[in-house]
């Protein structure tokens, strides 16, 4: 959960998730739950292909993607590209190189939960680097963040509703759920500020996302285009840096199949 900034407190049922500092609250990082007694260690939450896939289509509907590359030189589409190197960091893998190794071992999975997915194409570490360097993404870190929050979310909810959610697990669903709650209400908020500003369509999307076809042509733009595009790192320096915080850092993810069987 992103920093929030309150003046007068938390309401009561949130502060469990909340730490104050100096009149700022953030989201409780993992050090904030080490002396919790029902904290027993990090969850292994299991992907169901059927819930990532929901989270997906779901993301998908909110990012708005230019995507200038051509096509006949297209192998694989900004979404394949973009939910698997999210996914492959979520299952622990943080290099260009690991993450190649995700594409190539996990295809039957990432085929079945992202649309359009390649199922067939072999993509190297270094064709992953070189196009994700290419992709100016506005508020990826926002992105991973609520994209995390959506799958832990979907999955602990899936387990609740088929009862099938462990009794040790309980306590980790009540904070996820309080989670939800929040960012539901600020997505409200978020919405009907949009709604009351003059000139702003309610069908913006929140998530800007814009591909180029190599490094030359993005190096190539003036700066003030930069600018207006809101140029920032890359999506992986933005991962390097990343930081889990509240729910998140308590769990580990892994792709999971319905069967029971796990991908990797």
């Amino acid at each position: 959960m992103d920093s929030l900034k309150v003046n007068q407190g938390p309401r009561r049922e949130n502060k469990g998730l909340l730490v104050s500092k100096g009149g700022r609250y953030r989201a409780r990082a993992m050090s904030d739950y080490e002396n919790d007694p029902n904290f027993k260690g990090r969850v292994l939450v299991s992907l169901k292909p059927y819930v990532v896939r929901k989270v997906i289509v779901t993301m998908l509907s909110q990012m708005d993607i230019s995507d200038r590359r051509q096509l006949g030189k297209v192998r694989f589409s900004a979404p394949s590209l973009i939910f698997t190197v999210s996914l492959a960091y979520l299952c622990g893998s943080r290099s260009a190189c690991s993450m190649g190794k995700f594409w190539e071992h996990n295809r039957d999975f990432l085929a079945e939960v992202i649309p359009d997915f390649p199922h067939d194409l072999y993509v190297s570490h270094d064709t992953i680097k070189r196009t994700i360097e290419n992709v100016v993404f506005e508020n990826y870190a926002q992105f991973f963040t609520r994209f995390t929050q959506a799958l832990l979310y979907e999955s602990l909810n899936d387990l609740h509703l088929t009862e099938s959610l462990p009794e040790e697990q309980r306590w980790l669903f009540s904070i996820v759920l309080q989670e939800h709650s929040l960012s539901e209400q600020e997505q409200q908020k978020q919405s009907v500020r949009k709604q009351l500003a003059p000139g702003i369509s309610s069908l913006v999307r929140p998530y800007n996302v814009l591909v180029f076809g190599c490094s030359s042509r993005l190096n190539s733009l003036s700066p003030e285009a930069l600018s207006d595009l809101k140029f920032h790192d890359s999506i992986l320096t933005v991962l390097r840096n990343y930081r889990f915080s509240g729910s998140a850092c308590l769990v580990h993810f892994q792709l999971g199949a319905v069967d029971g069987t796990h991908f990797g």
